[in-house]
């Protein structure tokens, strides 16, 4: 897994990389590198080991990655297709409550998944 301290360097390189190599202001700089990762990693990590729940030993950090991406980019595309087709408007909150909607029913499954494990155990 992931440590905290490579996720806040990577963040940082890439704030840094918009703001002077792409005369990017902070604020959207920030903004860019809040937002990549809460819309085409997040969902698709938690839904990776909601599907996955005990393969998920098996693969590398790479592998992870790439699938948590993949996943990521089907499951946002999907529900922004599906809500414009029930009439919501796409727009930044809409997509933003979207994702908010499927990371948080993603962590509920995973959340109860893990109890179930930690039963089993018992």
């Amino acid at each position: 897994m992931l440590r905290m301290g490579k996720i806040i360097t990577f963040l940082i390189l890439i704030i840094l990389i918009l703001v002077f190599l792409y005369h990017v202001s902070f604020q959207h700089a920030l903004q860019i590198a809040l937002a990549l990762p809460y819309a085409l990693f997040v969902p698709g990590f938690i839904w990776l080991h909601v599907i996955l729940k005990k393969e998920m030993k098996q693969f590398n950090g790479i592998e992870i990655a790439t699938l948590s991406v993949t996943l990521s980019m089907s499951l946002v595309t999907l529900a922004v297709y599906m809500a414009s087709t029930f009439g919501l408007k796409i727009n930044a909150w809409n997509s933003f409550w979207m994702i908010f909607a499927l990371i948080s029913m993603g962590g509920l499954v995973w959340g109860t998944q893990k109890k179930e494990i930690l039963y089993d155990l018992k």
